[in-house]
This record gives structure tokens, sequence and C-alpha cells, in this order.
């Protein structure tokens, strides 16, 4: 379970529409905490890669060291996709890590689908997802 504050799940929907027609990306920071990952912060990349989200190892690497000096670590990325619902693409699946958590914001969700999900890719290769409870902050 990944667990969103009511304020970050508003914050990834306006990154999205101010990123739009390209695609938002950043790191989430998170803590473990009664068996779930909880995100206590964002941190936003500028995307540079014209069809896809990139995040280069640098960015990463800061993000990390800064989440692990107040105990935090990068518990996954998010990005959008414009156009399409909340779903992982091919590409998203060719450059996924086993484990790391995704979290995808639908430009155009369907009927009844969410604008917001998270998946984890498996050993297999296969994207499983992961349920988001909003919370207040």
């Amino acid at each position: 379970m990944l667990v969103l504050s009511n304020e970050t799940l508003a914050d990834l929907r306006a990154r999205a529409r101010a990123a739009a027609p390209a695609e938002c990306c950043g790191l989430l920071i998170g803590r473990e905490a009664r068996g779930r990952i909880e995100v206590t912060g964002l941190r936003p990349v500028s995307n540079d890669a014209p069809d896809r989200y990139r995040i280069p190892p640098a960015t990463f690497i800061a993000a990390e060291r800064a989440a692990r000096a107040v105990g935090d670590w990068v518990c996954g990325s998010y990005h959008s996709h414009p156009e399409d619902p909340a779903v992982p693409s091919r590409t998203d699946r060719e450059l996924a890590w086993p484990g790391f958590i995704y979290v995808i914001v639908a430009g155009r969700p369907g009927p009844g689908d969410n604008d917001i999900r998270a998946w984890r890719l498996t050993d297999e290769r296969h994207f499983s997802e992961v349920g988001i409870e909003a919370a207040w902050p």
C-alpha cells in the first residue's frame, strides 16, 4: 500500500496539467511505516526527453542522499501520461526497476479509471498495481 496525502495527490495532478503536452516527472521520497510506504515528499525533475520521461542518475543519487539524511529513501518515481490512462506503457516496462514504485498520472483517464495509479514491476517483468491510500497531511 502506498500512502499519499491529499495535498500530494493534488500536487501531482497540478504538475501533470502544467507540463502537458509533455510528461512531468520526479521522484517519490518516503518511508516504511506499519507495512506501508508513506510518501513524505516529491522531488520534481525537469524533463528533457521529448517522448518519455527521464531522470538523470546524478539527480537520483542526490535525492537518495538527501532522503537518507532524514531517515527516508527514494521509494519510486512519478510521471504523467498526458494523452493516455495511468497504466504503464511498453517503454515504462522496458526501463523499470523491479521493486521500485511507479506512480502514473493520467492526462485523460478512461471512464471509471482513476487518474493516479501506482505500479511495481515484478521480477518476471510484469507490473502489479499498488493500492493508493489518500490521507490527510
